[in-house]
């Protein structure tokens, strides 16, 4: 009895001795990721990024430039205008319209009852040693006494004044000419320029380079 005691003590104490000094189990191995895994990476692990800032150029396009040119008095002018924008300018059209514009002031002394009464008033004109008239001729003013055209008011007013002192009664009258005015419509296509040194001996006087809207 006491020596089946011993062999489980010696048992006992070998199997306590394996445990202390034995090797260490082997732990579970962790499971491999999925390879299409994206991993995480914090920002203050990151290094620096580069950013590259791409530019979209959208430039716009070219676009035709329209102008209008006139007024145009002399029908030559037109012509020769059309031609040098020939082959430059496009949808090149030319319009008119008729105007009444301000001519002269015209001094006179009314229609008298008949031709002797005319030149009557005329040899009146004489004697008072007045010059420059002329009886008129046919239409409504037929038998009136034109004392002259002035171009200022102020010299056709002095006239009226000088005459009346001598005790005719002279009158003033505005007039007009009809006129026809001609512009000039064209269209530049978006790769022609025509710079101030082509209008320079081709434009008359008081004609305007206007720019309008294209329709």
């Amino acid at each position: 009895m006491r020596l089946l005691f011993l062999v489980l003590l010696i048992i006992n104490l070998a199997f306590a001795g394996f445990l202390y000094w034995g090797p260490e189990p082997a732990g579970e191995q962790p499971a491999a990721l999925p390879a299409n895994l994206v991993s995480i990476e914090m920002l203050n692990e990151a290094g620096p990024v580069n950013t590259v800032s791409t530019e979209v150029s959208s430039p716009q396009a070219s676009l035709p430039q329209c102008y209008t040119l006139g007024p145009l008095q002399d029908k030559d002018s037109v012509q020769a205008i059309m031609a040098a924008l020939k082959g430059r300018a496009t949808d090149i059209v030319q319009r008119s319209k008729q105007e009444s514009r301000h001519h002269r002031y015209w001094v006179y002394i009314p229609v008298q009852k008949n031709r002797q009464a005319a030149i009557a008033m005329s040899q009146r004109l004489a004697r008072k040693k007045v010059k420059d008239y002329y009886i008129v001729r046919g239409g409504d003013k037929n038998n009136s006494i034109s004392l002259g055209h002035f171009k200022e008011k102020q010299h056709a007013d002095r006239r009226i004044k000088s005459l009346k002192r001598l005790g005719f009664d002279a009158q003033i009258e505005p007039i007009y000419r009809q006129y026809r005015l001609f512009w000039l419509d064209y269209t530049l296509p978006a790769d022609v320029h025509i710079d101030d040194s082509f209008w320079a001996d081709l434009l008359p006087d008081g004609v305007s380079r206007l720019k309008r809207d294209c329709h």
